[in-house]
């Protein structure tokens, strides 16, 4: 008897112990639309939006944009985006063409700024969501043109 308690005992305390981390998935989506070519990578756990790297390559020269007209583009973006913990906005200007590379760190980032600047959007309730959805993010993103894999 006393060896099947030991052995119980020794039991729970490897399952108490043991790991239940969700894996990490990435889901890759992409939309060509004229002079501009979007990569999204989202990560995710489970349904759980982690992370979201967002890179948008445009041809601006292409349809008659200065790069005068693309740095009043970027500068609002910059100061749309730069207060906000868990989001960065860098980008690249060379030879007509201007690359963005948005990230959104959905896990360490300030949801509220987040819903405040026009990131993320509410649920019904009007309040400001736990998580981002996986499965909702790709419905919104593919009703956009997005083909996702």
């Amino acid at each position: 008897m006393k060896k099947i308690l030991t052995v119980l005992l020794v039991l729970l305390v490897v399952a108490g112990c043991s790991s239940t981390t969700v894996e990490q998935k990435t889901t890759t989506c992409t939309l060509e639309s004229g002079v501009m070519t979007s990569n999204m990578e989202i990560v995710s756990e489970g349904d759980n939006v982690v992370k979201q790297i967002t890179t948008n390559t445009t041809d601006f020269g292409s349809v008659g944009y200065s790069e005068e007209d693309i740095m009043t583009l970027v500068d609002t973006y910059t100061s749309l985006y730069g207060d906000i913990k868990g989001l960065t906005y860098d980008h690249e200007i060379s030879d007509g063409t201007l690359k963005e590379v948005v990230t959104v760190d959905y896990k360490n980032g300030d949801m509220e700024k987040f819903l405040e600047k026009g990131v993320i959007t509410t649920s019904e309730d009007g309040e400001v969501p736990e998580y981002v959805s996986l499965e909702l993010t790709i419905e919104s993103i593919e009703s956009q043109g997005y083909t996702c894999e």
